[in-house]
């Protein structure tokens, strides 16, 4: 149908850094962005895809960065889970009966989300959904890193950690978020967002792990293949001043939103010429 809006799927992955405390502001800063034009808010439908690593989580589900939770605006699309969340907020649980964190039993159990303004779809992954109900069971069913690999148009990690910067460099891929860029289709554009301390940004051993990752995938159908946001000069969370903090995530969505255009455009021209 003409009236038909287009889906557009963005992939974010969020490692062990500090920086993962801006994971829902990441997100809500991609949507300001990418619906800051008229075209794009009439014409498609934007889907985000987030998966945080177990060493992130504990720094998304600090109380002392608050969060989306209790009072933040992703909307649950089944009725059900409105209503678990509404009874969660207004208790300010945090406690969860199998021991699960906020992310695991909120953001992944009770999504998807939307987004008050937007037509958005926000659907959070954890490790466990590689092989949950509705991942892997048998042979035919949907494989996860798989699955997110191929609907993504483009991918950030944000921030990534040094370490996930290493299992990157040298091919590692021990959870979802590394085996979806073990798996990822390099025509298509990937941003990374370091964040770490500045003496480990500065160790010899990052430039060499940035460097292999340019050399291995650098040279793609889409122009750079790999891009870099390198990190920027503050106060730490350690207290230190230096370079490492990961960028604003203003500047992050505006990069994700600008490299999109861009690749969409080439696919269309690409396309166009078939």
């Amino acid at each position: 149908m003409d009236d038909e809006k287009k889906e557009i799927h963005v992939l974010v992955l969020v490692t062990g850094s500090v920086a993962a405390m801006k994971w829902v502001e990441l997100i809500h800063k991609i949507m300001d962005e990418y619906f800051d034009d008229e075209v794009r808010r009439e014409k498609t439908k934007l889907y985000i895809h987030s998966v945080a690593t177990n060493a992130a989580k504990p720094f998304i589900e600090a109380t002392e960065f608050g969060g989306a939770f209790p009072a933040g605006s992703l909307v649950p699309t089944l009725e059900k889970n409105k209503q678990i969340l509404d009874q969660l907020r207004k208790k300010n649980e945090r406690k969860y009966p199998n021991g699960g964190g906020l992310y695991d039993e909120v953001f992944v159990k009770l999504g998807p989300f939307t987004v008050d303004g937007y037509d958005c779809v926000v659907q959070n992954y954890n490790d466990a959904s590689e092989y949950n109900k509705s991942g892997w069971q048998k042979r035919g069913d949907i494989v996860t890193h798989i699955d997110l690999r191929n609907k993504a148009d483009i991918c950030v990690i944000a921030p990534c950690s040094a370490n996930t910067l290493a299992k990157i460099a040298n091919g590692l891929c021990d959870n979802l978020a590394t085996s979806i860029l073990r798996a990822w289709d390099f025509t298509k554009p990937l941003l990374i967002a370091p964040a770490m301390n500045t003496h480990m940004w500065q160790n010899p051993i990052t430039k060499k792990h940035i460097d292999a990752i340019k050399g291995n995938h650098g040279k793609q159908a889409f122009g750079d293949g790999v891009q870099f946001l390198d990190p920027i000069e503050k106060t730490l969370m350690c207290g230190e001043m230096g370079v490492g903090a990961m960028r604003e995530t203003v500047s992050i969505a505006r990069n994700v939103t600008r490299v999109l255009n861009e690749y969409l455009k080439k696919k269309k021209t690409k396309n166009n010429k078939k």
